[in-house]
């Protein structure tokens, strides 16, 4: 962190959006823990491999 991103437009060398995303911001936190808890979820829901 910071995760700086810039977004252009195919076929084009011009930004058109840049954001700087740091560590406290808010955005970024809500999908981060949104993220990960659906992560959890999808894991609790695989059956446990037997090899």
């Amino acid at each position: 962190m910071p995760i700086d991103l810039l977004l252009d437009e195919r076929d084009s060398l011009e930004v058109k959006r840049e954001r700087r995303i740091d560590p406290d911001d808010a955005y970024f936190m809500s999908l981060s823990s949104s993220w990960s808890e659906a992560l959890r979820q999808a894991f609790g829901k695989i059956d446990e491999f037997k090899g």
